[in-house]
């Protein structure tokens, strides 16, 4: 038989029936006790998978972002590409049209030249 403090000094008996209800009511307080805590992790998981949630929309909205600037950057290479081709074309053509001018200068000089030594020679002639 098992025996507990009384208020008093004196020991008294445990009755079987006693520490059955004691050892029933501890199991349903423990019982409680470990459906409070599974609940309150369970509401910290909601709350976890919540923040998780919103950190991946968040970073999916940075990579849709991300590609939506990756585009436009791709889109203003692609006119700063284009407008390059359109400035070489035409300084190529630029180069010929200088070039066909010198070719000409040059032919302009060489004609003068002939002249003047027709002239020179015709004026020798005469004199």
């Amino acid at each position: 038989m098992e025996y507990r403090r009384n208020d008093g000094p004196n020991l008294r008996p445990v009755l079987p029936t006693q520490t059955k209800h004691i050892g029933e009511a501890l199991g349903q307080s423990v019982v409680k006790t470990e459906a409070l805590m599974m609940n309150a992790h369970m509401q910290e998981l909601e709350t976890m998978k919540g923040k998780a949630l919103e950190e991946e929309q968040d970073a999916h909205a940075a990579y849709d972002n991300a590609y939506f600037d990756l585009l436009t950057a791709q889109a203003h290479f692609m006119e700063a590409q284009a407008s390059l081709n359109i400035a070489k074309a035409k300084l190529e053509t630029s180069i010929m049209i200088v070039d066909v001018c010198v070719d000409n200068a040059v032919n302009a000089v060489g004609a003068v030249g002939r002249w003047k030594s027709k002239i020179d020679a015709s004026e020798k002639l005469r004199h």
